[in-house]
């Protein structure tokens, strides 16, 4: 089994009072509409090799944040990714060029982060 986790960004949703101030109505909608859209995608990679076997929506949250907040976040997370990257192909490179190449993405992705994190929990 392979677990993936991708968070996507909805803009221009309804305003409350469209569905009376209750969050479950629209989620069953989006719910609807994201499953409707990846069953589409599943049957158009039936005639290809599918990256994935299938997609599953595991859940629907609503962001009550500032949106420089839920930004930043998905900056930090976009640096640990690129940290996991680099990690793993240092440890799979035997080239010393290779490697000071990759130790030095780490060492930069990493002071990033912590510059980040130190910012966020700042405010």
């Amino acid at each position: 089994m392979e677990m993936s986790d991708y968070t996507i960004r909805v803009k221009n949703l309804p305003n409350d009072i469209e569905y009376d101030g209750r969050e479950e109505i629209l989620q069953a909608h989006l719910w609807s509409h994201f499953s409707s859209i990846l069953g589409a995608d599943q049957t158009q990679e039936a005639g290809e090799e599918a990256y994935h076997d299938n997609h599953d929506i595991v859940d629907i949250t609503f962001g009550k944040q500032k949106f420089e907040d839920t930004e930043q976040l998905m900056q930090m997370n976009q640096l640990l990714q690129q940290n996991k990257e680099s990690r793993h192909r240092l440890a799979s490179t035997v080239q010393a060029d290779s490697k000071v190449k990759y130790q030095d993405s780490i060492e930069d992705t990493e002071t990033r982060y912590q510059k980040l994190k130190q910012s966020y929990k700042a405010r």
